[in-house]
């Protein structure tokens, strides 16, 4: 369904939900531990115990509304569950200012009715629409700790790159399957305007970037797709570049047309 997206045969009406969709029906394709790691290494505030197995991955469940500000039920996006505690995972549009401190209240709250008899740890994610990058202390819901964790979609995005090129260093056939799944993972970021960007040969990490790039959409792919996408410049005033840097993106720019 990717590459009907990616090669234009269809318009994909770029949201939330399918941001997330494509991420995690992606990742949880992948061994247990690799998707673990790229999840764990992409976490700006935070972090989550190593696992080496992962029960189960649900999508928007319906938990019960008593207690919270909603009066019929409460739909988390992302619900992972693993031996010795869960992850919920709220996941925005965008990198900066949508979560809602209301929404994480009444999603533990909702947790806990549905769950309280496990007697597990719970990790709360907030993944993207982050209003600062600031540590914050664990969540209590009546005398229990929630641990709080904070990333973005840029970071996720360069996780698993970085993922990516650790598996092609290692130049094994055996893991061409998990590389073809991170590919199609990158083509959903990029059809949700989440690029990766390499400048220069000698650079150890690719820059991501996200929406503020409107005015020069670049696809690169990583052994996948070699096209390269240039969109004519718009909103050039938002972005800042020191003028070596803008001199060789535009030359490399040119280069490509």
């Amino acid at each position: 369904m990717i590459s009907h997206f990616f090669q234009r045969k269809g318009k994909l009406d770029a949201k939330e939900d399918s941001l997330t969709s494509l991420t995690f029906d992606g990742l949880k394709y992948l061994p247990d531990e690799l998707f673990w790691s790229i999840l764990k290494s992409s976490l700006i505030i935070g972090s989550l115990p190593n696992v080496t197995a992962v029960d189960d991955i649900y999508f928007w469940q319906h938990w019960s509304a008593e207690g919270t500000s909603n009066t019929t039920y409460i739909e988390p996006d992302v619900f992972i569950r693993v031996e010795r505690f869960d992850v919920i995972i709220e996941a925005k549009r965008w990198d900066k200012n949508q979560q809602s401190v209301s929404q994480k209240e009444d999603q533990i709250t909702a947790y806990y009715n549905d769950f309280s008899d496990d007697k597990k740890l719970l990790y709360y994610i907030e993944l993207g629409g982050l209003y600062n990058k600031n540590p914050e202390p664990n969540y209590l819901h009546n005398d229990l700790e929630v641990v709080i964790c904070k990333t973005n979609w840029s970071h996720l995005l360069m996780s698993i790159v970085k993922h990516y090129e650790n598996l092609d260093k290692l130049k094994l056939k055996l893991f061409n399957p998990q590389k073809r799944i991170l590919e199609d993972i990158i083509k959903g970021f990029e059809l949700h305007q989440f690029y990766t960007m390499k400048w220069f040969d000698d650079l150890k990490h690719p820059k991501m970037y996200s929406n503020q790039f409107d005015f020069f959409k670049f696809a690169k792919g990583h052994n996948c797709s070699k096209q390269r996408l240039i969109t004519p410049f718009m909103n050039v005033s938002k972005v800042s570049l020191n003028n070596i840097t803008t001199n060789n993106l535009f030359q490399y720019a040119k280069s490509t047309q």
